[in-house]
């Protein structure tokens, strides 16, 4: 036979002996993997040093947390219990969750830290920023870096910029400044190759049209070392924050909240976590304290009235004892009196805090409609009790209703005034409802990338594309490959089988090389190896052909 299987050379193929024959030889199996296990070796290994490529230059990131406790009630206030109750009002954790992640915290701690700023140095595609970190690992000091490759314009390890201010016009929001450094702290500033500003570090610096402003408080680095410095908008900032930021209560109703953030710098991170932190619990206190400002104001408006509502009645009341003489009250009068003061000074209260509940509260609201019951239970009271005083004399009743009125506006300025005083004595000292258990530490080993996870998951999924792709190219390759096939198919014998010669591809290569053949040169095959496999076979078809012609008809 020609040597028309001369492609099988080192890949045994499994292939059914027959078109009826679906069985799966293990051995076959195993032999073509063994056959080709530098290709998958090869692809293994591709894949394996993509995984290490990303294992080691992925940024790492760092995780921090912090705990806080929400505390169903602030602490007691003494005298001043009865009136707290009108500010105490219980948050679930869900409401202060969102409060943390809200604007109002998050844009305070961004415009504090200058989050919205980013300065960067411009590391060698890659590589870069994993060799500054190894420099600055290995070198506990403040030196810079030597520039690898003679490229001076990368930072190699060492490098430090802190911009304090850096405003720019809305179109170069969100776009990459380039900030070149130069000698002893000057700098450049650029932009799409255009010069925007120039300045020295520790001073500021703006273009002529003021609308850039640069303020570089720190700048260490080599000469000719490049930044990016970018500045973002506030919305972007805060979005940005909320995705890396996480807060959750631990355990249902157990009023502990814990906050995680995410970022490629530790010490960026654990300072931005607490600073939302301090914001949380600082707006908290000042809540409190706005609650309390809000019923002294009310207070404030009602002592004067209160004051002009009693000076009125204890006139009217010693006018009328000058016209009339001194009048006794017998002691069922003045019980009375005693009663109708209690129920007037009662339902004077009420309304007042229901006043006060309704500038926060609509009509609907659960504490206002208890309040109106209370107030309609006394004012039955109150009725009863006028009823009584209508049976006495005229005389009397003049007088009881003027002591009354008396006697009810100087409990209620009286009540009023020491309330005023206790609620500006507890304002002084507001604390609030939220205290912090854990602030957040500086991390010790970064959470991504999972070197380990990767270079495992990376070696097996190598193994796993050279193995898929060994079955994919056997597959592909189509024709004869078992010379059993042509003898049961075809009933056809078989006197050889010729493999292919990896000493004739030598012999091939050299002739291509050297084109004329210098004198003496030999390149057959069966003269330079003549023990080659392929040369043995060719010996054996011979004899098969010598022995085949002895039972042919007609030589054929």
């Amino acid at each position: 036979m020609p040597n028309n299987f001369s492609d099988n050379k080192k890949v045994p193929v499994l292939y059914p002996t027959s078109p009826d024959n679906d069985e799966i030889d293990l051995g076959e199996l195993l032999a073509m993997l063994v056959a080709s296990k530098w290709l998958i070796a090869a692809i293994t290994s591709i894949v394996l040093m993509l995984g290490l490529t990303k294992a080691f230059t992925d940024k790492p990131v760092y995780k921090v947390d912090a705990m806080l406790q929400m505390e169903d009630n602030a602490p007691s206030l003494g005298a001043l219990d009865a009136i707290s109750s009108l500010m105490e009002t219980k948050k679930p954790a869900l409401a202060e969750i969102e409060i943390i992640k809200s604007r109002m915290v998050l844009e305070a701690a961004v415009k504090n830290l200058n989050l919205e700023i980013s300065a960067q140095p411009k590391y060698f595609p890659i590589i870069g920023s994993a060799i500054a970190k190894r420099f600055k690992q290995h070198n506990k000091d403040d030196a810079v870096s030597s520039p690898l490759f003679g490229l001076s314009k990368y930072a190699w390890g060492g490098e430090t910029i802190r911009v304090d201010t850096l405003t720019v016009p809305a179109d170069l929001l969100g776009k990459k400044l380039l900030l070149i450094a130069g000698k002893q702290g000057h700098f450049s500033l650029l932009y799409d190759d255009e010069l925007v500003l120039e300045g020295e570090a520790g001073k500021p610096a703006s273009n002529a049209e003021q609308t850039v402003t640069l303020f570089v408080s720190q700048l260490k680095c080599r000469p000719d070392t490049q930044f990016i410095v970018t500045r973002l908008s506030m919305g972007k900032t805060i979005d940005q924050l909320t995705e890396a930021m996480t807060a959750i209560e631990k355990g249902k109703e157990s009023g502990i909240l814990a906050l995680t953030l995410e970022a490629n710098a530790p010490d960026s991170a654990m300072k931005t976590l607490n600073e939302i932190a301090n914001i949380y619990i600082r707006q908290n206190v000042e809540q409190k304290s706005a609650e309390a400002q809000k019923t002294l104001e009310f207070l404030d408006k009602q002592l004067p009235l209160l004051k002009e509502q009693l000076d009125s009645a204890t006139t009217a009341l010693n006018d009328y004892r000058t016209r009339h003489g001194s009048i006794d009250l017998d002691i069922e009068t003045q019980g009375v009196l005693a009663g109708v003061v209690q129920i007037q000074t009662q339902i004077t209260l009420l309304q007042q805090k229901r006043d006060e509940l309704r500038q926060r509260f609509t009509e609907s609201h659960p504490s206002v409609v208890a309040i109106d019951k209370q107030i309609d239970r006394l004012q039955g009271q109150m009725n009863a009790n006028d009823r009584k005083i209508e049976v006495l004399p005229e005389t009397q009743q003049v007088i009881l209703r003027l002591a009354r009125d008396v006697q009810v506006n100087t409990e209620l300025y009286t009540a009023l005034l020491n309330n005023t005083q206790t609620l500006r004595v507890s304002k002084a000292g507001t604390v609030g409802n939220v205290r912090i258990i854990d602030y957040a530490v500086l991390p010790d080993e970064p959470i991504n990338p999972k070197k380990p996870m990767i270079i495992a998951i990376s070696f097996i999924f190598g193994l796993i594309i050279g193995i898929a792709w060994v079955f994919i190219r056997n597959a592909m390759q189509h024709g004869v490959k078992d010379p059993d096939v042509i003898e049961k198919q075809l009933n056809i014998p078989i006197y050889a089988i010729i493999p292919h010669s990896s000493n004739q591809e030598k012999i091939n290569t050299r002739l291509k090389k050297n084109q004329q053949r210098t004198a003496g040169e030999r390149a057959i095959l069966a003269l330079e190896n003549d023990d080659d496999l392929a040369v043995e076979s060719l010996r054996s078809l011979r004899t098969m052909l010598h022995f085949a012609f002895l039972e042919a008809r007609n030589n054929i």
